[in-house]
This record gives structure tokens, C-alpha cells and sequence, in this order.
């Protein structure tokens, strides 16, 4: 389960937790160190800024199609 009142929230959060696993996970396999530290210190900011970015149009996304449709007649 992942916390929060929303899907925008819930989406965000999970967006985080993929970075966080990225930069533990993936970076230091081709040798940048953990969270890519040896390539600079914006490659670890700018992948939050789009993880972030990307979870909130996903969570948006996801919201408005699970909204109700109005019935046509």
C-alpha cells in the first residue's frame, strides 16, 4: 500500500521511490556511485525533478480516467 489521500500523491510518492531505487540500485552499476555523485551533482536533482514531474502527470492521468463518465443520451 502506498500512503496518501490521492492518486496525484500516491503517484508522486511512488515516482520517489523509483528514483530512490534508481539511484541505489542502478547508478552505481556502470560506476557512477550511489545516487551518480561521480557524474555531477545535478544528474541525482534533476532525475528527482523528473520523477517527480513524471509521477504527477501519471497520478493525473490515472485520476481522470478513473472519474466517472457522464451518461449520453
Amino acid at each position: 500500500m502506498i500512503p496518501g489521500n490521492t492518486s496525484l500523491v500516491k503517484v508522486i510518492l511512488f515516482g520517489i521511490a523509483a528514483w530512490l531505487g534508481m539511484m541505489v540500485m542502478i547508478m552505481p552499476m556502470p560506476g557512477a556511485g550511489f545516487f551518480g555523485v561521480a557524474i555531477g551533482i545535478m544528474v541525482p536533482l534533476m532525475a528527482l525533478v523528473l520523477h517527480i514531474i513524471f509521477g504527477a502527470v501519471m497520478g493525473t492521468v490515472f485520476h481522470m480516467q478513473a472519474a466517472p463518465k457522464p451518461a449520453y443520451r
